[in-house]
């Protein structure tokens, strides 16, 4: 933050300030570790997604004010590793909605889903009712967030795939990972939107 406030760059300090919020991110994790009984650290995911979105819909909350971001998480605990990887791609995702894909609306939609609808599945979809991958970074193969999101699925050995659905409108992002999950299931998600969008709404 220090050297963002020092550099009179504005691309330089963007870069920065980008990268403080990733450390924020994994600080975050960090914060959210628990001991299983197994003796295995893992982080409970509905906390995780929440407090990241929270993060975001707050930081968003001015120049976006009525853009809802709901988040919908199945009480699914992950390794440390691959929770991060989660929450810095969903990161990305919501933060290139926010900025993107809402310039030309007065109102939209920002919607977080991790679900494991199979026993050796787990699904990350985020969604906007934006302007689409027309106008959206995301779309370009040059993009460093499109890069960082390729990467942070490699990680933990999912697919991504980036689409704007032609009748819809909007981008979604899916990234699926064919494994088992520790998920204590439950007959509903965990659904809740952030307190920004509440305020909005």
């Amino acid at each position: 933050t220090m050297q963002a406030n020092a550099t009179s760059s504005a691309e330089a300090r963007r870069a920065l300030l980008d990268g403080h919020a990733r450390l924020q991110l994994l600080a975050e994790v960090h914060s959210l570790l628990c001991i299983e009984p197994n003796d295995t650290q893992s982080v409970f995911m509905p906390r995780l997604l929440q407090a990241v979105c929270d993060a975001l819909a707050r930081s968003f909350g001015q120049t976006r004010p009525s853009v809802r971001l709901e988040v919908s998480c199945a009480p699914i605990s992950l390794p440390a590793d691959e929770a991060s990887a989660i929450a810095l791609l969903s990161n990305e995702v919501v933060t290139n909605s926010y900025k993107h894909a809402f310039e030309n609306q007065s109102s939209g939609k920002i919607t977080v889903q991790l679900h494991s609808p199979a026993e050796q599945g787990l699904v990350l979809r985020i969604s906007d009712t934006g302007t689409g991958t027309g106008a959206n970074p995301m779309n370009s193969k040059h993009g460093m967030g499109l890069k960082l999101m390729r990467l942070l699925a490699a990680q933990v050995g999912g697919l991504l795939d980036v689409a704007s659905p032609a009748a819809e409108g909007g981008t979604t992002v899916t990234l699926k990972l064919d494994r088992a999950a520790d998920c204590d299931r439950v007959s509903e998600p965990v659904v809740r939107p952030t307190p920004a969008a509440a305020t909005a709404s």
